[in-house]
């Protein structure tokens, strides 16, 4: 079956319907459309002072965006996203402890999130519809048609979308000591990284591609050739190649990072700061 009946409803009319409609003329479509982008924020700190020896302190933030880039620009059926949101957010706590005149301790502990969803518009559409020996999968959304020569049909997230997360954990803990001139500091410094994404894209929602070649005369031995149209390769259904992939899955990959430190700032003179230490720093593969 030939893809244009079931896919030109989603191409916009012409708003520029003045010349022949060849790849670099009008008919064109030209529209300003508007594209959501809201974004909010909340910070806030927190302080305490426990005793005079222990103070604590909180910082809480979080920045997000439920519909970001909503149209992203283009017809609002002309494979589009239905939402782009993103959210990060942000928790720290700190604790410092006096033990002394000359000793002090800095515990700091921080969470770090980070996470984006890309859903398409066209949540009904079944590519199979189209190409029955397509690869099953609950997805829905426009495919991908590059059409040689003209805008073609892309960018639909499908409606299983694109969802990225990415969690990180930081532990610190430091202790600094003052003997005569000498500042001895040491600690440890600790993060775990996951990374968490499903991301559709077009797959398997399918690429196809058309680039004039058919209706220029290939595939027909001894009849003349001309430079063929793209897009009437498109009306037709031949495409040059095409592409399709295995539904997409969860994909979650983790890290570590240790870090282990010691130095002493020595004030060798009145004129002159020695710093030495050492640091070791190991991150496991993902």
């Amino acid at each position: 079956t030939a893809p244009e009946k079931p896919l030109l409803p989603y191409l916009p009319a012409t708003t520029a319907p003045t010349a022949a409609g060849g790849p670099t003329d009008a008919p064109d479509y030209t529209s300003v459309v508007p594209r959501a982008y809201d974004r909010n924020s909340v910070d806030a700190r927190l302080d305490y002072r426990i005793s005079d020896k222990d103070s604590l302190f909180g910082v809480f933030s979080r920045n997000t965006s439920p519909t970001a880039n909503t149209y992203l620009g283009y017809p609002v059926a002309y494979g589009n996203g239905s939402n782009f949101a993103d959210q990060t957010y942000n928790y720290s706590l700190g604790e410092t402890h006096v033990f002394s005149a000359r000793t002090i301790n800095e515990f700091r502990l921080g969470y770090f999130s980070m996470e984006s969803l890309r859903y398409g518009y066209n949540s009904d559409f079944d590519p199979r519809s189209l190409f029955p020996q397509m690869i099953g999968s609950n997805n829905r959304g426009l495919p991908t048609m590059s059409i040689q020569g003209y805008n073609g049909m892309f960018h639909d997230y499908g409606s299983v979308g694109a969802h990225v997360n990415a969690p990180t954990w930081n532990l610190t803990d430091s202790v600094t000591h003052v003997i005569g001139r000498h500042m001895i500091k040491a600690g440890i410094d600790i993060s775990h990284f996951r990374v968490w994404d499903q991301a559709s894209g077009n797959t398997p929602l399918g690429t196809f591609s058309f680039n004039g070649q058919w209706t220029a005369g290939k595939g027909w031995p001894g009849t003349p050739t001309s430079a063929g149209n793209a897009f009437a390769d498109f009306l037709l259904g031949f495409p040059a190649s095409s592409q399709t992939g295995l539904p997409a899955v969860s994909d979650p990959r983790n890290d570590w990072l240790y870090e282990f430190y010691a130095q002493d700032n020595w004030q060798a003179t009145p004129a002159l700061t020695v710093y030495f230490g050492v640091r070791y720093m190991y991150q496991a593969p993902w």
